[in-house]
């Protein structure tokens, strides 16, 4: 599935992306860890697979194959709200901290 889904795609040209398997598959050869030089675990087919069986698993359990995730389904989905914020974590859509300028001087206890 993998295979055919990168054969058939160009990433960059997805970009943003629209599913949550263009997120996985995004992921493809990059480092847990992308601030640890020394964390030698790359993201790879088979933890994809596992990570993709994993939440199909959580999902048929929750909502079952004959209907929609619900609003109401969402606390119940524990492994798929830790895979959404670690894809955050790993690709964030914007810059955690918003460059910011000082335009004057304040003094607070005496410190300026």
């Amino acid at each position: 599935m993998i295979n055919e889904y990168q054969q058939g795609t160009n990433m960059d040209e997805q970009k943003p992306y629209t599913c949550f398997f263009q997120v996985m598959v995004s992921l493809l050869g990059t480092p847990m860890n992308p601030n640890d030089e020394d964390q030698p675990y790359i993201v790879g087919r088979e933890n994809i697979k596992a990570i993709m069986v994993d939440m199909v698993k959580e999902l048929e359990s929750v909502a079952g194959r004959n209907r929609m995730v619900e609003e109401s389904d969402l606390p119940k989905l524990a492994y798929l709200d830790m895979v959404i914020k670690e894809s955050f974590r790993l690709h964030p859509v914007a810059l955690l901290l918003v460059p910011h300028e000082w335009t004057e001087d304040v003094t607070v206890n005496g410190y300026t």
